[in-house]
């Protein structure tokens, strides 16, 4: 075998590897595909300003679109915290589509979750953000740790 006919063998194969990767990804990614993370964020609403907040974020990395029916955060119990009991102005709502490729963002006031972990007794914890999709699927993100501040087991809470 020549050189050339070699080098043109190896120019081939590895643009079929090259290409086989491509359509491996292509596949993977052609539905919607929901990621769930949840980051402290700095809330202004049309008229006010919100300050310290917990933003959850739901970005749809596949290339297909799907709805968000519901968001919140996961209590240790089981239980869960519906995002549609914090009523924001910044807060879209649900259901809300969800094109592929995009991101939307939900916030939460921090003091509405140290009460409702004041409520089941608990101090430091972890929470699980979710969004629940309109196909009955429930995406959940990272746990976040997430503790009460001191003057919050007093009766205060983080407004001051």
């Amino acid at each position: 075998m020549d050189t050339v006919t070699f080098i043109i063998a190896v120019v081939g194969l590895v643009l079929s590897i090259a290409n086989l990767a491509w359509n491996i990804r292509t596949w993977l990614y052609k539905g919607a595909r929901v990621k769930v993370e949840a980051a402290r964020a700095f809330g202004l609403g049309e008229n006010e300003l919100y300050g310290d907040m917990l933003v959850i974020r739901a970005r749809n990395v596949g290339r297909g679109k799907t709805s968000v029916t519901g968001w919140g955060l996961e209590l240790p119990n089981g239980s869960h915290m519906p995002g549609h009991a914090v009523r924001l102005d910044v807060n879209k709502a649900v259901p809300c589509p969800l094109e592929g490729q995009h991101t939307e963002n939900w916030y939460l006031i921090p003091k509405e979750i140290d009460k409702a972990l004041l409520r089941e007794g608990r101090g430091a914890t972890k929470l699980v953000p979710f969004v629940e999709l309109g196909n009955g699927q429930r995406v959940r993100g990272g746990a976040l740790e997430w503790s009460l501040p001191p003057q919050s087991t007093s009766g205060h809470d983080r407004s001051g």
